[in-house]
């Protein structure tokens, strides 16, 4: 098991989509994609654990952005993460995103499977959406620590027939 950075490429198409879902135009967003894809991603770290007893990997915002009070971001992590077959990567707030910041995940909880891995739609890349619950707006300053990911082993009853494989990215199990 290991995180691993995504693509170049991925990770440009990524910061694209976010900053055009953020109001910039698809010039502005192309040219800013292209001005922090490579520098931020070759400067990003490796999710890693803070403390010997921590239990989750920090993951980083790879640009600085300001959020608006009820506004949700996608945040482009430009990591993806190899598991074993039977573990799951549990991507969890950082305490200090909701209580100082009072930011939460749109989804509340987020799980990567094993077969997110090198998907054919996007690599992998883990995304993780802020929403802002905030009155005010809220700056995340790039390289912020603003999720962990907890690896967890996970069980399947001994009935489970499931043959099926993933076949693209995000939500794509649930078609």
């Amino acid at each position: 098991m290991k995180f691993e950075k995504v693509s170049k490429e991925t990770f440009r198409q990524a910061l694209v989509s976010t900053f055009i879902k953020l109001g910039k135009t698809e010039e502005e967003s192309q040219e800013f994609a292209a001005s922090i894809a490579t520098e931020n991603l070759d400067d990003i770290d490796i999710p890693k654990r803070s403390t010997v007893a921590s239990a989750g990997y920090d993951f980083q915002i790879p640009f600085t952005v300001t959020i608006h009070p009820g506004q949700t971001i996608i945040v482009p992590t430009g990591i993806k993460v190899k598991l074993d077959p039977d573990k799951v990567l549990m991507i969890a707030p950082r305490s200090s995103i909701g209580i100082k910041k009072h930011l939460k995940l749109a989804n509340t909880q987020a799980y990567i499977d094993a077969d997110y891995y090198n998907n054919i739609s996007n690599e992998g890349h883990i995304m993780i959406a802020l929403t802002s619950e905030n009155d005010s707006n809220v700056t995340l300053e790039y390289k912020d620590k603003i999720a962990q990911g907890i690896i967890i082993q996970y069980f399947t009853t001994e009935d489970d027939d499931c043959t099926d494989s993933r076949t693209g990215g995000i939500g794509s199990t649930g078609k």
